[in-house]
Protein backbone atom coordinates (compact mmCIF):
# COMPACT_ATOMS: atom_id res chain seq x y z
CA UNK A 1 0.00 0.00 0.00
CA UNK A 2 1.49 3.55 -0.80
CA UNK A 3 1.83 6.24 1.28
CA UNK A 4 -1.22 8.21 0.09
CA UNK A 5 -3.24 5.29 0.82
CA UNK A 6 -1.95 4.58 4.22
CA UNK A 7 -2.60 8.19 4.88
CA UNK A 8 -6.47 8.17 3.70
CA UNK A 9 -6.96 4.70 5.36
CA UNK A 10 -5.44 6.68 8.96
CA UNK A 11 -7.20 9.35 8.41
CA UNK A 12 -10.64 7.45 7.49
CA UNK A 13 -10.27 5.54 11.07
CA UNK A 14 -10.35 8.76 12.74
CA UNK A 15 -13.04 10.51 10.85
CA UNK A 16 -14.93 7.04 11.78
CA UNK A 17 -14.38 7.22 15.49
CA UNK A 18 -15.22 11.29 15.48
CA UNK A 19 -18.94 9.94 13.84
CA UNK A 20 -19.24 7.35 16.67
CA UNK A 21 -18.55 10.26 19.42
CA UNK A 22 -20.85 12.54 17.73
CA UNK A 23 -23.45 10.21 17.56
CA UNK A 24 -22.75 9.94 21.88
CA UNK A 25 -23.06 13.45 21.69
CA UNK A 26 -25.60 14.32 20.00
CA UNK A 27 -28.00 11.51 21.97
CA UNK A 28 -27.00 12.92 25.25
CA UNK A 29 -27.49 16.24 24.41
CA UNK A 30 -31.05 15.28 22.77
CA UNK A 31 -29.91 17.32 19.41
CA UNK A 32 -31.77 15.59 16.81
CA UNK A 33 -30.79 17.74 14.24
CA UNK A 34 -26.90 17.07 14.99
CA UNK A 35 -27.57 13.07 15.01
CA UNK A 36 -29.92 13.69 11.68
CA UNK A 37 -27.03 14.54 10.16
CA UNK A 38 -25.07 11.35 11.31
CA UNK A 39 -26.95 9.43 8.96
CA UNK A 40 -27.53 8.49 5.36
CA UNK A 41 -30.55 9.28 3.62
CA UNK A 42 -31.32 5.53 3.36
CA UNK A 43 -30.41 4.32 7.03
CA UNK A 44 -31.55 1.62 8.80
CA UNK A 45 -31.52 0.50 12.20
CA UNK A 46 -33.22 -1.94 13.95
CA UNK A 47 -35.06 -0.34 17.01
CA UNK A 48 -37.43 -2.55 18.99
CA UNK A 49 -37.24 -5.75 16.41
CA UNK A 50 -38.43 -3.05 13.27
CA UNK A 51 -35.89 -2.47 10.98
CA UNK A 52 -36.55 1.66 10.44
CA UNK A 53 -35.40 2.85 7.38
CA UNK A 54 -34.53 6.49 6.40
CA UNK A 55 -32.86 9.35 8.29
CA UNK A 56 -35.84 10.49 9.22
CA UNK A 57 -37.34 7.44 10.79
CA UNK A 58 -34.12 6.49 12.60
CA UNK A 59 -34.14 9.98 14.05
CA UNK A 60 -37.90 9.70 15.26
CA UNK A 61 -37.97 6.48 16.66
CA UNK A 62 -34.63 7.02 18.59
CA UNK A 63 -36.21 10.24 19.63
CA UNK A 64 -39.44 8.78 21.05
CA UNK A 65 -37.14 5.39 22.71
CA UNK A 66 -35.14 8.31 24.46
CA UNK A 67 -38.19 9.88 26.11
CA UNK A 68 -38.61 7.97 29.26
CA UNK A 69 -34.90 8.58 29.90
CA UNK A 70 -34.20 12.00 31.96
CA UNK A 71 -30.84 11.71 31.01
CA UNK A 72 -27.88 9.60 29.43
CA UNK A 73 -24.14 9.34 29.00
CA UNK A 74 -22.95 7.27 26.06
CA UNK A 75 -19.31 6.41 25.85
CA UNK A 76 -17.85 4.70 23.25
CA UNK A 77 -14.57 2.59 24.08
CA UNK A 78 -13.36 1.18 21.15
CA UNK A 79 -13.80 1.04 17.30
CA UNK A 80 -12.82 -1.93 15.46
CA UNK A 81 -13.14 -1.54 11.37
CA UNK A 82 -13.18 -5.59 9.68
CA UNK A 83 -13.48 -3.47 6.02
CA UNK A 84 -12.78 -0.27 5.22
CA UNK A 85 -12.38 1.11 1.58
CA UNK A 86 -12.61 4.50 -0.08
CA UNK A 87 -16.55 4.53 -0.17
CA UNK A 88 -17.64 2.19 2.65
CA UNK A 89 -17.01 0.52 5.82
CA UNK A 90 -17.74 -2.24 8.55
CA UNK A 91 -17.24 -2.23 12.26
CA UNK A 92 -18.01 -2.52 15.95
CA UNK A 93 -18.34 -0.44 18.39
CA UNK A 94 -17.96 -1.35 22.13
CA UNK A 95 -19.32 1.44 24.94
CA UNK A 96 -21.19 1.48 27.95
CA UNK A 97 -24.17 3.40 29.24
CA UNK A 98 -25.48 5.16 31.83
CA UNK A 99 -29.32 5.81 32.02
CA UNK A 100 -31.54 8.20 33.97
CA UNK A 101 -34.72 6.35 34.38
CA UNK A 102 -37.53 7.01 36.83
CA UNK A 103 -35.66 7.91 39.78
CA UNK A 104 -32.83 4.77 39.04
CA UNK A 105 -29.94 4.88 37.23
CA UNK A 106 -29.10 2.41 34.63
CA UNK A 107 -25.58 1.16 33.81
CA UNK A 108 -25.21 -1.42 30.75
CA UNK A 109 -22.12 -2.36 28.42
CA UNK A 110 -23.38 -2.18 24.34
CA UNK A 111 -22.61 -2.44 21.15
CA UNK A 112 -22.90 -1.37 17.97
CA UNK A 113 -22.27 -3.20 14.83
CA UNK A 114 -22.08 -0.79 12.27
CA UNK A 115 -21.70 -0.05 8.61
CA UNK A 116 -20.86 3.35 7.08
CA UNK A 117 -20.63 5.07 4.40
CA UNK A 118 -18.80 8.13 2.34
CA UNK A 119 -21.22 10.57 1.66
CA UNK A 120 -19.65 14.19 0.21
CA UNK A 121 -16.68 13.44 1.15
CA UNK A 122 -17.55 12.92 4.87
CA UNK A 123 -18.82 9.29 6.62
CA UNK A 124 -22.34 8.99 7.72
CA UNK A 125 -23.99 5.64 9.21
CA UNK A 126 -25.59 3.58 6.85
CA UNK A 127 -27.00 0.69 9.54
CA UNK A 128 -26.69 0.65 12.75
CA UNK A 129 -27.45 -2.13 15.18
CA UNK A 130 -27.47 -1.83 18.89
CA UNK A 131 -27.11 -4.84 21.22
CA UNK A 132 -26.98 -4.91 25.14
CA UNK A 133 -24.00 -7.34 26.86
CA UNK A 134 -25.89 -6.22 30.06
CA UNK A 135 -28.28 -3.55 31.55
CA UNK A 136 -29.73 -3.27 34.71
CA UNK A 137 -30.05 -0.89 37.57
CA UNK A 138 -26.51 0.75 39.20
CA UNK A 139 -27.06 -0.97 42.14
CA UNK A 140 -26.98 -4.40 40.56
CA UNK A 141 -23.67 -3.97 38.61
CA UNK A 142 -22.14 -6.37 40.64
CA UNK A 143 -24.24 -8.92 39.61
CA UNK A 144 -25.06 -8.03 36.41
CA UNK A 145 -22.71 -10.26 34.29
CA UNK A 146 -23.51 -13.64 35.85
Amino acid sequence: MDLERRLRDVEDRLALQELVARYCLAIDDRDWEALAALFDADAAMPIRGEEVRGRTAVVAALRERLAPVARSVHAPHSCVLDELDEESARGTVLGHVELGLADTTHYGALRYADRYVRRADRWVFARREMTYVHMGPWSEVGRSLR
